[in-house]
């Protein structure tokens, strides 16, 4: 264990154990609620190093995150939340909470969904639409692989006055570890143009073999959904279709990434129409972004904009805590990271 979180664990017990944790909970709770977001589930051998550490949460410890909800919060449904957000069921005294799952990972069936199931917790799943039943990968894993593998990613079919290049041949030029790399070459890639990057992974890859594993499915398929959806514990929402950061797209793209995939997801019978949330994809949205969900029929938004949400929020850019393993490895870290919202 890296020597700080060693001491940021100690210190999140002797938080808990002092109180101070429990007030400051109980302080957010009587002005709001909590959602919290999380990515993949994973058993340790299943955890590689091209898994960035803040997606995932070991089944483990998202056992133990579940029982201490169960313990602290009363776990209820975004359609519940959305029913309104002066009407919670408070008889308990304990705070409001949400689980949401971002992407629609193929291990979330395998190790979160049992788990929710055998402590009967409701949560929400956001859709990719285009990635279900599918072997589509996103973007950023294409890039992992790449990195990975040591191969150069090529800037040939970007002009010199694409600032792109200049991008590109900086992440060449890291001498740093794959984690460090990996993770400046995907935040200095998600501020272009999706049809961009897709050009330019593909040009890098286009003469190597792909890896082992390439066509295995790394999402969920619809039969899986439709069954987590009849146990009345998991609901569903959007992702758009592609997964592209709205922000970079132009208007008509982006009504086309909320139209479709709304239409896919009452096609494929996994949503009510009376109550369709949303998941701004990477977090990023606008005003004009937020107004034309409201238009395209959701019923709900949720950004990843960290914190609780005060119970006159803004139900279309609801904030989220992101929840990643190495941060809430022991019950302490977890209820702390929470706590300070």
């Amino acid at each position: 264990m890296k020597f700080s979180l060693l001491i940021r664990s100690l210190l999140a017990f002797s938080l808990f154990k002092l109180g101070v944790t429990r007030r400051k909970i109980r302080r957010h709770s009587k002005e709001g609620f909590l959602i919290l977001m999380y990515h993949r589930i994973l058993p340790l051998h299943k955890v590689d190093h091209k898994i960035q550490p803040g997606m995932y949460v070991l089944d483990k410890t998202f056992k133990t995150h579940l029982v201490f909800l169960k313990r602290f919060f009363a776990i209820i449904s975004l359609n519940q939340l959305a029913r309104g957000t002066t009407g919670f069921p408070e008889s308990s005294g304990k705070p409001i909470c949400c689980l949401t799952f971002d992407d629609g990972w193929a291990d979330f069936y395998d190790y979160a969904y049992p788990l929710l199931k055998s402590l009967n917790v409701p949560a929400t799943v956001f859709l990719p639409t285009d990635y279900i039943s599918s072997t589509k990968r996103f973007w950023t894993d294409a890039l992992a692989d790449l990195i990975e593998r040591d191969i150069e990613l090529k800037a040939d079919s970007v002009t010199s006055k694409n600032p792109l290049r200049e991008t590109i041949s900086e992440i060449n030029r890291l001498k740093t570890g794959f984690e460090k790399k990996l993770e400046y070459a995907i935040e200095n890639l998600k501020k272009y143009p999706q049809h961009i990057i897709d050009k330019i992974l593909e040009d890098s890859a286009s003469a190597h073999e792909p890896s082992i594993g390439d066509n295995m499915p790394l999402f969920l398929n619809w039969k899986q959904v439709r069954e987590m959806r009849s146990s009345n514990l998991v609901s569903f929402g959007s992702h758009t279709c592609g997964h592209r950061i709205l922000t970079t797209l132009k208007e008509e793209e982006i009504h086309s990434e909320l139209e479709e995939s709304k239409e896919k997801l009452l096609e494929e019978d996994v949503c009510d129409e009376g109550f369709i949330p949303f998941c701004y994809p990477n977090g990023n949205y606008s005003s004009k972004i937020v107004q034309m969900v409201r238009e395209a029929g959701y019923h709900m938004a949720v950004t990843t904009n960290n914190g609780w949400n005060k119970k006159d929020a803004d139900l279309f850019t609801l904030k989220r805590i992101g929840i990643h393993n190495d941060m809430t490895f022991t019950p302490a870290m977890f209820l702390e990271r929470v706590a300070r919202g």
